[in-house]
């Protein structure tokens, strides 16, 4: 069709110059708040990277999120926190704030009007989230960490029966999109479900091991992912792991 390229998505090359100049912010990590997950992930998140977290229920991914949303916001960086499953709540928030790195009340309210929350919860309403902040990325308040949890609670219902070829390009669509932020220097960060809870089987091991929900179709999103799994020692100890994505 005559002139349909121009509304293709595309960068000018002001664009790919401005990246150029960011180069060394987004090129080193930052730190997610959690010591731990920082020392697998070399230092932290890069911001032009898909994180993912998998584990199942009770494996700490919902509190990491907050952690991490805590850590960029007291760093000045915006953060939009995209809310699937109703698990983001202000207290968490502050209490890690207050417990890590008080601040006083003044100080904590600033810190937490750089995180704002978008309740989703159907899969073309996160699409539209997405392409709605990727539209003010040359707004000054355009955040450096968009947070995703959860992918499965607005994934899972559209992959099964009827309804799997809709869910899989709903899918190849948010990847596309969220690939998009990364290359405009945003670090991204999901979680996702797993199936099974084996502390000492790797991830996609179909004998009883941890395997990230969604299946092939959402396998390749990730840049790198970090694998959750509770212990068998008690509630407050974990493993967790870091393992290659299928687009790394």
């Amino acid at each position: 069709v005559p002139g349909a390229i121009t509304r293709l998505p595309f960068d000018t090359a002001a664009d790919l110059l401005s990246l150029h100049h960011q180069l060394p912010e987004i090129s080193r990590p930052h730190s997610l708040g959690a010591e731990a997950i920082d020392s697998l992930l070399g230092g932290g998140l890069l911001l032009n990277q898909v994180l993912e977290f998998v584990g199942p229920s009770s494996s700490g991914k919902t509190q990491l999120c907050h952690t991490a949303a805590v850590a960029f916001a007291r760093r000045e960086h915006v953060v939009h926190y995209i809310d699937t499953g109703n698990g983001f709540s202000i207290h968490r928030f502050l209490t890690i704030l207050q417990e890590r790195w008080p601040q006083t009340f003044d100080d904590a309210v600033i810190t937490m009007g750089r995180v704002r929350v978008f309740p989703v919860f159907e899969c073309f309403e996160l699409l539209d989230v997405l392409e709605g902040i990727q539209a003010t990325l040359d707004d000054p308040d355009s955040p450096s960490l968009v947070i995703v949890d959860s992918a499965t609670a607005v994934f899972a219902p559209v992959l099964g029966g009827d309804k799997a070829f809709f869910g899989q390009g709903m899918i190849s669509h948010v990847n596309s999109q969220l690939h998009r932020l990364t290359a405009s220097g945003v670090g991204v960060l999901v979680t996702n479900d797993a199936r099974g809870a084996d502390d000492h089987r790797p991830l996609g091991d179909d004998e009883g091991g941890v395997r990230a929900a969604l299946g092939k179709s959402w396998k390749a999103v990730a840049d790198a992912r970090v694998v959750l799994r509770p212990s068998s020692l008690g509630k407050r100890k974990g493993v967790a792991s870091v393992e290659e994505s299928a687009s790394g």
